[in-house]
């Protein structure tokens, strides 16, 4: 809702590379990576997936094991707010970076 009022809403969602038809929808770790896409597809919410693409220097094992890694406990909001006790119109950037309990 706050996005259709001209609020800036990004969303950066780990595409979790098990999100496939042949395997399970929501993938291994039932991220709904896919689902979360398809939600915010015609929205004003900037919502991308972003695949884990492991250091081309690695090995194809190794490569195959950082790509299907699951991140999905790494979150953080970052929020434009009012600085306490001056002007309205000076603002500050507030940052939360956590895991799981975020």
């Amino acid at each position: 809702r706050k996005a259709d009022e001209g609020v800036r809403v990004n969303l950066l969602v780990w595409d979790d590379r098990t999100s496939v038809g042949t395997l399970k929808k929501d993938g291994l770790m039932a991220t709904h990576d896919e689902d979360t896409g398809a939600y915010f597809k015609d929205s004003n919410v900037n919502c991308v997936l972003c695949p884990r693409n492991p250091d081309s220097g690695l090995s194809l094992v190794q490569g195959i094991g950082i790509g299907t890694m699951f991140t999905h406990h790494q979150k953080t909001v970052i929020a434009d707010s009012p600085v306490p006790g001056r002007d309205s119109s000076q603002r500050r950037i507030v940052s939360f970076v956590g895991g799981i309990d975020l």
